[in-house]
């Protein structure tokens, strides 16, 4: 992923908030940071998605 492209991603988030740095001063380090941030998010957000669906999978059940 190009420097553009990372910034991009970076932008088009809506944890875009918690890039609190100016993008382009960035390092590629800390744009990758921050990239792996985001994706820990979005992931941890899934989790609760996948769980909830089973809560109420055997909710329904009973």
């Amino acid at each position: 992923m190009s420097r553009e492209e990372k910034i991009r991603y970076i932008r088009e988030s809506r944890f875009y908030s918690l890039a609190y740095r100016n993008l382009e001063t960035c390092t590629e380090r800390e744009l990758d940071d921050m990239i792996r941030m985001i994706v820990r998010e979005l992931q941890k957000e899934e989790i609760s998605v996948n769980e909830n669906q089973v809560t109420n999978f055997y909710v329904y059940l009973n």
